[in-house]
């Protein structure tokens, strides 16, 4: 029951890690606050990390990290449009799934495959896309 209670815990503080961040940190330093990013690319000379980081009553909301060319971190911010939005996705699926099925509830297993090369909010788009 510990262990259970520990895990809430800790899921329950990830948005809350980012009130150690400092502007100029490195990255091994954010690595060691927040994890290993979900993924990463180079926008407009800045190194981009994103993390979905968990909020309670909110989710999981996607966060943005820039770091400069020296691999300083430069700034960062929470995207909650791109929140809503990824909300709304899933209860267009939720309501799909109720109406094909009557209303009745079912067990459903559920694939998601993220296009690498979608835009993030704000008009940004993976160097390696043609897009």
């Amino acid at each position: 029951m510990v262990g259970v209670i520990s895990l809430f815990c800790i899921s329950c503080s990830s948005v809350s890690k980012t009130n150690r961040l400092e502007r100029g940190m490195s990255k091994s330093q954010v690595i060691d606050i927040l994890g290993e990013p979900d993924s990463s690319q180079f926008v407009e000379g800045y190194l981009v990390w994103k993390y979905s980081l968990f909020q309670t009553w909110k989710g999981h909301i996607p966060h943005y990290f820039f770091f400069d060319g020296r691999g300083n971190l430069h700034s960062w911010y929470q995207n909650l449009e791109e929140h809503r939005e990824n909300l709304k996705k899933w209860d267009g699926v939720a309501e799909v799934l109720k109406n094909q099925n009557g209303g009745d509830r079912q067990k459903v297993d559920l694939y998601i495959h993220k296009d690498p090369c979608d835009s993030l909010s704000g008009g940004f788009i993976p160097v390696n896309c043609s897009k």
